[in-house]
């Protein structure tokens, strides 16, 4: 197994809405200490910082051995820490399947640097939807650094394979799956949204869905998405039922989705049940 750590950098409520997001971002915070042998790369929009740890189980592929790849939100708090212990706890199998893992922090205030890189943007115009502000409703953006500078760093070592690309999300990253959902054509096969805080700008991102439903037809996208059975203060179990609904309805032939809710589980507590079940399933 080889880790390595990439940081990649670059430039730039009412009160019950501030309250409840507090709320669904708060979670343990470990602070991320640059190491020899880091990379650095810009990332002019933002003038910030992500570390991107990378976790590699694939080094025995053989050519033209499928690499599976997950990459994961948040590598610095609670969720991200929670999947790097089922990675350990997986890993002789995860060898055997040719497995990948790049879990990529925000570095210094991640609250306001998740409000920008995960929620969509929400504020119509003539051109489309934009984010409210440089702050806020940003993923556009981010999804842009994903796709061409995070992912061509990661599997740069693995031209010549076959790829299949996994992203796992929680709260508000779990939200930036959904999003990849409707707006990600070819990049990532499986999305795994966790407590996914669907609520934020009055379940905005269900409006993605109608301007976009002729696309969503042509989709092929695995999308597990789950939750507390105690998470209805915010608004979460509520979200999760939303989601449930719009999919049924709009029978997309090939989004394959599966819901699923622990009982008795908070907004935190869910998060290890749910990759114990997704990571039995890699």
């Amino acid at each position: 197994m080889r880790s390595s750590t990439i940081f990649l950098t670059g430039p730039g409520i009412c009160m019950k809405f501030f309250f409840i997001l507090v709320i669904a971002t708060c979670s343990c915070m470990v602070h991320t200490k640059k190491q020899s042998g880091d990379i650095v790369v810009s990332y002019p929009f933002a003038n910030d910082s992500f570390l991107i740890k990378v976790t590699d189980l694939a080094a025995n592929a053989k050519l033209q051995d499928t690499i599976h790849i997950v990459y994961y939100s948040d590598e610095s708090l609670k969720s991200g820490k929670q999947t790097e212990e089922m990675i350990e706890k997986y890993k002789e199998r995860l060898l055997e399947k040719n497995y990948v893992f790049a879990g990529f922090a925000h570095f210094g205030y991640f609250r306001a640097k998740r409000r920008r890189d995960f929620i969509p943007p929400s504020v119509k115009t003539a051109n489309g939807y934009i984010g409210k502000n440089a702050d806020y409703g940003q993923a556009d953006t981010f999804y842009y650094l994903l796709k061409n500078r995070i992912i061509p760093l990661v599997e740069e070592r693995l031209s010549g394979h076959p790829i299949k690309r996994s992203f796992i999300g929680h709260s508000l990253g779990g939200l930036f799956a959904t999003y990849l959902l409707v707006n990600d054509d070819s990049l990532f096969t499986d999305l795994y949204a966790l407590s996914p805080s669907l609520w934020i700008d009055d379940y905005h991102i269900l409006n993605y869905e109608t301007p976009q439903r002729d696309n969503l037809m042509k989709k092929r996208k695995n999308y597990w998405i789950s939750c507390g059975g105690s998470e209805t203060f915010n608004k979460i179990r509520q979200s999760v039922g939303r989601m449930k609904d719009s999919l049924t309805i709009g029978k997309y032939p090939g989004i394959y989705y599966r819901v699923k809710v622990y009982d008795g589980e908070t907004h935190n507590s869910a998060v290890a049940p749910t990759l114990e079940d997704i990571f039995k399933g890699f």
